[in-house]
């Protein structure tokens, strides 16, 4: 196994094992000492673990091409656009006339971000 394999295997164990603690801290209502520090512990590992994820993405498309660069970007454009429309359907059919604001796109932006570039932080140098 590589190396950059096994630093995801680990890394992703890390992340699963903690999100199901979390959930079962927070479902439980556990008020321990330990449980607060342990989520807000949890907390910085995902952004840690999303700015490393966000760095090995950009890391990894700048040995793209310009042509496949621009198809990524405009299937990020495409499928933001999709998901910020149905989101908006949604919300006005069920609740009626949404509130927007910036923060209402945040999900849109990061499930096409997501789509549009998941794969870029897997590449292997060989295959690209």
């Amino acid at each position: 196994m590589k190396k950059s394999n096994l630093l995801h295997s680990i890394l992703f164990g890390v992340f699963a094992v903690g999100l199901l603690l979390t959930i079962f801290l927070v479902y439980t209502d556990m008020k321990a000492s330990f449980s607060f520090y342990f989520v807000l512990g949890y907390v910085l590992f995902i952004f840690c673990y999303m700015l490393f994820n966000i760095y090995l993405i950009i890391y990894n498309s700048r040995k793209l091409r310009w042509s496949q660069l621009r198809q990524r970007l405009v299937r990020f454009v495409l499928l933001f656009l999709c998901f910020s429309a149905g989101k908006y359907l949604i919300d006005y059919y069920f609740f009626g006339t949404p509130e927007t604001s910036v923060g209402y796109f945040a999900t849109s932006f990061g499930g096409a971000l997501g789509a549009a570039f998941f794969d870029l932080m897997f590449r292997k140098k060989e295959a690209q």
